[in-house]
């Protein structure tokens, strides 16, 4: 099984839009691993508009988990991460900065995450 990793910069929704479209028409993709939100957004939006049966033909793994997410025809399968929990260790970290209680080297907390199964 062959692997493609499409890496872009941000360059406005409109240009991630036409960059996806163009690496999608151009390579034989049977399934896409979404590393944000926004990428989700997009390629399940061009999948849909281009009548493009999911999973059938193509797999959607998107990261985060909107509530539409489990709304939509079909239902996305989703990376999903407590973002309470990740805006509170964040916050905790940069106190221990501001009072100066860690000085060291920075740290890092690895959150878990969950893998929601749904149809695509």
């Amino acid at each position: 099984m062959d692997r493609i990793v499409f890496e872009k910069d941000n360059n406005g929704y409109q240009g991630i839009n036409l960059e996806v479209d163009s690496f999608l028409k151009e390579n034989n993709v049977d399934g896409v691993i979404c590393t944000t939100r926004t990428y989700m957004e997009i390629v399940y939006e061009l999948l849909k508009r281009k009548h493009v049966r999911m999973p059938d033909e193509v797999s959607l793994v998107g990261y985060d988990d909107p509530f539409w997410t489990s709304l939509v025809d079909p239902p996305i399968t989703v990376i999903s991460e407590d973002r309470q929990l990740m805006g509170e260790k964040a916050v905790d970290l940069l106190f221990d900065r501001i009072e100066n209680t860690h000085t060291g080297e920075p740290r890092k907390i690895v959150l878990n995450t969950n893998f929601v199964v749904r149809t695509t």
